[in-house]
């Protein structure tokens, strides 16, 4: 009687691929996370050698993984796959400077916005004052990012020396420092006028920068200084009262009023282009 060789009457799964193992027509391995049909019998050539295997189910071996840990992220390299871990609170996922994969950082050019008030009501007199000096101001989050910064500083009693230069001292955790000096305006009769003090200006580069050589701040606390100056030292006495309130004049608010007259900064982290 004829024999009739039919072969394999169906796929048989032979496990992970084993290079010392002969492999038949319809045989199934894995390999790196994919499965592949054997297309003709071998030994020795592994696939995704084409000459003897097919792709059978694309997958992925995830616990072959180095290190994969809660919340990271998944992704393709171009060979297999990797891992990214979750970053800091508040960052976003973007492009690494390499452009080869990812990471996570400052999620676009605005990092923070912040805003500084100060109420407490202070008293001084005399050439080259010093209102106060070295209040905490802002922690800063990025080491790379620049602040840009708008307000007032409020007072009254005005003294009526034009030449006088409010300015303010920002300090970061490492110690470099920028400067910026405040716009002033007077009024025609001076006396116990209120007057605000307007800044505007960057903490960052070096056109403000007076100590370090970082040009942009640290991140971390920073502090600021508010002085009064002038070139020649002398002539600047301006304000009397710092931050006043209704017992320096009893039409004003009290400074723990939604309307009092306290100094204020708006504050707005960015990374520069």
């Amino acid at each position: 009687m004829a024999t009739v060789n039919f072969g394999k009457i169906k796929k048989v799964w032979k496990g992970a691929y084993d290079n010392s193992t002969a492999y038949t027509v319809d045989d199934i391995v894995s390999s790196a996370g994919i499965s592949y049909i054997c297309t003709a019998a071998t030994t020795g050539n592994a696939p995704p050698n084409a000459s003897y295997w097919d792709n059978y189910a694309v997958g992925s071996d995830l616990s072959a993984i180095s290190g994969l840990a809660a919340n990271d992220l998944l992704y393709w390299n171009g060979s297999a796959w990797a891992r990214q871990a979750i970053g800091s609170a508040g960052q976003g996922i973007k492009v690494n400077t390499s452009a080869n994969g990812y990471e996570f950082g400052a999620a676009g050019k605005l990092v923070k916005t912040a805003h500084y008030e100060d109420a407490n009501r202070r008293t001084n007199s005399g050439d080259n004052t010093t209102w106060h000096n070295a209040r905490n101001f802002y922690v800063k989050s990025s080491a790379t990012s620049h602040i840009m910064i708008s307000g007032q500083f409020r007072g009254s009693d005005n003294q009526g020396n034009d030449c006088s230069v409010p300015n303010c001292t920002f300090t970061d955790s490492a110690g470099n420092q920028w400067r910026i000096p405040c716009g002033y305006q007077t009024t025609s009769s001076h006396n116990n006028s209120l007057n605000a003090y307007h800044i505007f200006g960057l903490i960052g580069g070096t056109e403000y920068r007076i100590t370090g050589s970082a040009t942009a701040p640290a991140s971390g606390q920073m502090t600021i200084s508010f002085q009064v100056n002038s070139y020649s030292n002398a002539s600047n006495d301006a304000w009397r009262e710092m931050n006043p309130n209704n017992s320096d004049d009893g039409r004003l608010y009290a400074n723990n009023h939604e309307l009092g007259y306290n100094s204020q900064v708006n504050i707005y982290e960015f990374e520069p282009s």
